[in-house]
C-alpha cells in the first residue's frame, strides 16, 4: 500500500538508505489514486513519513545537526523523490522540489498535487509551483490532465489563497486536447458525478463543439440536459460561488445564493432538430427540458405540432403539465405572457 511505502521511505532515509526504486514505486503507485483524495493525502503523508517542520539548532550546525540538511541531500541526490516531497510539511522542502521538477506529472493524482500547490499557503511555496506548471503542465498527457479536472474543475472555486497563480491552471484544464478528452468521458461514463464538472467545462469555447454529440450519445442522463439546455439557449452557464441576495435592506435582511457567469455559444444546429431529439429522449429530465423549450419558443417550434401532440401523452407527469399548458396557450386559453411561460415547475 501506499501509506506504507511512504513510512518505508522515511525509514530508509533516518538509516540513510538507497531509496531510488521506493522513490520510483511511489510515483507508480499514485496512479490508483483518485485527485479528490488529494486534500487528505496533504494532509497524511507528512504524517506518515514524518515530514515535518524542522527548526534548524543553529546556523552553524545546519548540515551536521538538522534532519533537513539530510533531506535537502537526498532531494539532490534522489530525482523521484521530488513528487513525494511536495506533500512535505517544510514549505522549504516543498519549494525545492518545485524547483527540482523536471518532467510532466505522470499520474492524475500527481498532476492535482502540483495544482493544489498553486494553493499552498506559504507564498514561496506557490511561486515555485507556477513556474512547475508553467514548464510541466503544457507537456502533460491530455488524459491525465482530464482525468484530474474532473475533480479540480469543481475544486479551483474554492481555493482562496491563489491569485495570478490560477491562470496555470486553467491553461492546462482548457487545452483544447484535453476539452476533447473530457468530451469523451463525458460522452462515454456510466458512473459518478459528472454534471458538475460538465457545467465548469463550459467555460471553455472548445466544449461547443461536443455539444451536439453530447445531446445525442452521452450515457449520463445528466450530461444530455445540459447539452440541450445550453444549445437550445445558446449559452453556457457555470457557478462561480456566492453572492448577497438582499430580501430587505431596510431590516438587513439576505441570504447567500449560487453566483453564475455565462458566456454565448455559437452552434448551426436547428432549433427544431434539438427539441426533436430532446422529446424523444428516455430520461424524463431532458424531456422537461425540451417541454420548457416549447413554451419559451413556441414560434419558432410552430412546426413540431406532432411532436408536441406527442409529448401530451408522455409518462410522466411533469412534462404533461407544460405541453398542455402549451397546447392551451397556443389555442388562446391562457395569457401569453412571460409570468404565465414560467407557471409550470
Amino acid at each position: 500500500m501506499l501509506q506504507q511505502l511512504v513510512q518505508e521511505i522515511s525509514a530508509r532515509l533516518i538509516r540513510n538508505e538507497p531509496i531510488n526504486d521506493d522513490a520510483r514505486r511511489f510515483s507508480e503507485m499514485t496512479a490508483a489514486v483518485l485527485p479528490a483524495a488529494i486534500a487528505s493525502a496533504a494532509s497524511e503523508i507528512p504524517l506518515l513519513g514524518r515530514f515535518y517542520y524542522r527548526q534548524p539548532i543553529s546556523r552553524r550546525f545546519w548540515r551536521s545537526v538538522s534532519p533537513i540538511g539530510i533531506e535537502r541531500e537526498a532531494l539532490d541526490a534522489t530525482p523521484g523523490l521530488t513528487w513525494l516531497y511536495i506533500f512535505h510539511g517544510d514549505g522549504r522542502l516543498r519549494e525545492a522540489a518545485l524547483h527540482r521538477i523536471g518532467d510532466p506529472p505522470p499520474t492524475a493524482f500527481l498532476f492535482a498535487a502540483l495544482a493544489y500547490r498553486l494553493n499552498d499557503w506559504a507564498e514561496p511555496v506557490r511561486i515555485a509551483a507556477q513556474a512547475c506548471a508553467r514548464r510541466v503542465f503544457p507537456r502533460t498527457p491530455p488524459s491525465v490532465v482530464a482525468t484530474a479536472a474532473l475533480y479540480l474543475l469543481t475544486q479551483r472555486q474554492h481555493w482562496k489563497r491563489w491569485g495570478a497563480e490560477a491562470a496555470a491552471l486553467d491553461v492546462a484544464l482548457f487545452r483544447p486536447d484535453v476539452v476533447d478528452q473530457l468530451a469523451l468521458i463525458f460522452r462515454t461514463e456510466a458512473a459518478g458525478a459528472l454534471s458538475s464538472a460538465m457545467r465548469q467545462a463550459l467555460r471553455s469555447p472548445d466544449m461547443d463543439r461536443h455539444l451536439p454529440a453530447l445531446l445525442e450519445t452521452a450515457v449520463q442522463p445528466a450530461i444530455r440536459a445540459i447539452a440541450l439546455q445550453s444549445l437550445v439557449e445558446r449559452r453556457g452557464i457555470w457557478p462561480v460561488g456566492f453572492r448577497q441576495e438582499w430580501l430587505d435592506k431596510s431590516l438587513g435582511r439576505s441570504r447567500r445564493v449560487l453566483a453564475f457567469e455565462e458566456r454565448p455559444i455559437e452552434h448551426a444546429v436547428p432549433l427544431t432538430d434539438l427539441v426533436s431529439v430532446g422529446a424523444a429522449d428516455r430520461s424524463v429530465v431532458v424531456r422537461k427540458l425540451a417541454a420548457d423549450a416549447f413554451i419559451k419558443h413556441a414560434d419558432a417550434l410552430a412546426g413540431l405540432q406532432e411532436t408536441a401532440s406527442r409529448m401530451l401523452h408522455d409518462p410522466s407527469p411533469a412534462v404533461r403539465e407544460r405541453m398542455d399548458f402549451y397546447m392551451r396557450r397556443t389555442r388562446g386559453e391562457v395569457a401569453w405572457t412571460a409570468a404565465a411561460a414560467t407557471k409550470p415547475s
